[in-house]
């Protein structure tokens, strides 16, 4: 599984939840994006150590030109459950647009393979 198809169906599936209503859900969802986001253990990377029994991660570099010794990849799962718990828990009656706005860019990242705020963050300085 590549990043690419993990990002479009984490994209649908939070779709479906909001639109299911499945609370139970989202927080799930939520708290694997924060367990993803502080272990880096991404589940496209498991699914291809169960497939393949090594890593086969190509983007592998070790060297890099970035600033800060972390990937942008992990952030955009920080980042991402950041808001969904702002949002979603916090200020549900004010922000009810933005968990449905993070599912659709989800869904078009990993379409169209063109994620903004990855490129915001490997702007940074990020890997």
């Amino acid at each position: 599984m590549t990043e690419r198809t993990y990002l479009m169906i984490t994209g649908l599936a939070l779709l479906l939840f909001l639109y299911l209503e499945l609370d139970y859900m989202v927080y799930a969802f939520i708290s694997m994006l924060v367990i993803e986001g502080v272990t880096n253990w991404r589940l496209p990377k498991i699914i291809d150590l169960m497939r393949y029994g090594k890593n086969t991660e190509l983007t592998s570099n070790n060297q890099s030109n970035s600033k800060i010794n972390f990937e942008a990849e992990r952030v955009l799962r920080l980042v991402v459950a950041v808001i969904l718990v702002a949002t979603y828990i916090f200020f549900p009656n004010q922000a009810w647009f933005l968990p449905w706005f993070v599912g659709v860019m989800l869904t078009f990242a990993g379409i169209s393979r063109f994620c903004p705020m990855v490129l915001a963050l490997k702007w940074i300085g990020l890997k």
